[in-house]
């Protein structure tokens, strides 16, 4: 769930954000029963959805993110877990970027890398 969307996929964007709504509104209202909620916000994850992408350019992709690599389901599932379990009582109307750091890129760190490796 990216704060930025993605033109011609407003109603891709709109969901997520309902979503995040929805996570946030169910923390207030179910936290005095002892109800956690969480999102979970997993970025370009290995799966047989994103395969036709990643074959497109999975290097290029994984050149984007601090991480260098994309994500792995076994990763968004231990973090799924952890919610899940007794140990996140405390976690709630939490959202989760599970995405290598792609979020936080953008085109002047791309630009100041490519300079940095020219000196």
């Amino acid at each position: 769930m990216k704060r930025r969307g993605l033109s011609g996929h407003i109603h891709y964007a709109a969901a997520k954000a309902a979503i995040l709504g929805i996570t946030y509104t169910v923390a207030k209202e179910l936290g005095q029963f002892g109800i956690t909620a969480n999102a979970l916000q997993p970025g370009l994850i290995r799966t047989d959805l994103t395969r036709p992408f990643l074959e497109m350019g999975e290097q290029d992709f994984a050149a984007q993110t601090p991480v260098g690599r994309v994500g792995e389901p076994g990763e968004i599932a231990r973090v799924a877990g952890l919610l899940a379990s007794p140990a996140s009582g405390f976690i709630t109307g939490a959202a989760f970027k599970l995405d290598g750091g792609f979020f936080f890129m953008n085109e002047v760190d791309r630009f100041m890398e490519k300079a940095m490796n020219l000196q």
